[in-house]
């Protein structure tokens, strides 16, 4: 439970520092049970590049994700682009 909203504070932050990023944190209900996911709409990938290396020089955003260390498995966060069709 401290994970989920640990989560959702993090997409809450990067809305804020990204207003219309819609940075949306989901919880599976099936598969995987507790496992976090974090979605975001981006211009295009450049934008998304931009706004990655920005949070990256975050402090706030660095120590957040510092003491989020005993929240979470290593090695097991991966990164997924999708495209919408139609």
């Amino acid at each position: 439970a401290e994970g989920v909203g640990w989560a959702t504070q993090m997409a809450k932050y990067v809305n804020e520092k990204f207003p219309g990023m819609n940075c949306v944190c989901w919880l599976e209900a099936y598969g995987e049970v507790g496992k976090v996911h974090w979605t975001v709409d981006v211009e295009s990938l450049d934008s998304f590049n931009q706004k990655t290396v920005t949070l990256l020089q975050d402090k706030e955003y660095l120590t957040r994700l510092a003491n989020a260390g005993p929240l979470f498995a290593t090695g097991h966060g991966r990164d997924t682009l999708v495209m919408k069709l139609g």
